[in-house]
């Protein structure tokens, strides 16, 4: 991982070269857990879906520099909504929570001080109806999540 990915991160997206990186799997498992939940393959899928989110949403961005936390909203919520039924309910189990209120939660230090938690949070204030879809393309447009 590069420097500044940090000691605890599986995988990033270089935006500078357009590139996902991820540790080896060996590497990965070597952590025996990830959000609570041993590791195993289709847990490091969840991973490559978490950065491979962030490659597909930098090139929908309609605005020049999104905050962070818009960034990793949508890679989260690409991550849990493609993850296993199995995993996700541990997961979710593990970090019990009723989601975001309102956008004003979602601030890039609550995203610094605890990921795995904002990245619950962000799914649970997700898969509110009023949310949704429509609060991606509010992201994606600049009109959600900006600093």
């Amino acid at each position: 991982m590069p420097e500044g990915a940090g000691p605890a991160a599986a995988g990033c997206f270089v935006q500078s070269g357009t590139r996902v990186l991820v540790l080896t799997y060996d590497k990965f498992k070597a952590r025996r857990t990830w959000f609570t939940v041993p590791v195993d393959r289709r847990l490091y899928q969840s991973v490559a879906t978490h950065e491979v989110a962030h490659a597909l949403a930098s090139c929908n961005f309609r605005i020049p520099a999104p905050s962070i936390q818009a960034k990793e909203y949508i890679a989260f919520v690409a991550m849990f909504a493609t993850m296993s039924d199995s995993h996700r309910r541990k997961i979710l189990e593990a970090f019990p929570g009723e989601g975001f209120e309102d956008e004003s939660r979602m601030s890039a230090i609550v995203y610094m001080f605890d990921p795995p938690r904002f990245g619950v949070e962000a799914y649970r204030h997700y898969l509110r109806p009023e949310n949704g879809p429509a609060f991606l393309r509010a992201i994606l447009s600049g009109s959600a999540l900006v600093d």
